[in-house]
């Protein structure tokens, strides 16, 4: 009859035992919150990677029609002439990251091509390094691309 009695006096847990299971879920937590924002980060990233490919469809689809490109506008503001060819409400204001179209005049060609007068570009603004190293991961062999401080442009094309 001793032992319903003993197991009655220990109904706690010891400090060793406390600060053991608080030590192992500090570790789990160190280990598993970079995780998560790498992921978070990756996820943004390819939805960015999305957009850049939607709205290069889209200028692709302004040239056929026109026979020229769009003009540039301000940062975060979609070119007016390519709304018609974007799904409605599409925004260059996403979140975590801004886009841009960027057009700018070349008046003596590029070294590679001296007939070329202008490039084309799409910066996304963003303010996480996480989400731009993943950008310059996904896209950085499809597109040429530079980056300044937290905007990474890609060349779509040229003209």
């Amino acid at each position: 009859m001793s032992r319903p009695r003993d197991l009655l006096e220990r109904a706690g847990f010891t400090m060793i035992e406390v600060l053991t299971v608080l030590m192992i879920t500090s570790v789990v937590v160190r280990i598993g919150i970079p995780n998560y924002q790498g992921v978070l980060s990756r996820t943004e990233a390819v939805r960015a990677a999305g957009d850049l490919r939607v709205v290069q469809e889209a200028l692709e689809a302004f040239r056929s029609d026109h026979q020229d490109w769009p003009r540039d506008s301000g940062p975060g503001q979609v070119p007016p002439e390519l709304v018609p060819h974007l799904q409605d409400g599409f925004s260059f204001n996403r979140g975590r990251y801004r886009l841009d179209f960027q057009s700018w005049e070349i008046p003596d060609g590029l070294p590679s091509r001296p007939g070329a007068r202008a490039l084309l570009g799409l910066s996304i603004i963003t303010e996480d390094p996480l989400l731009g190293a993943a950008l310059e991961e996904i896209l950085g062999t499809e597109f040429p691309h530079f980056t300044l401080a937290g905007n990474y442009t890609f060349v779509l094309d040229t003209r």
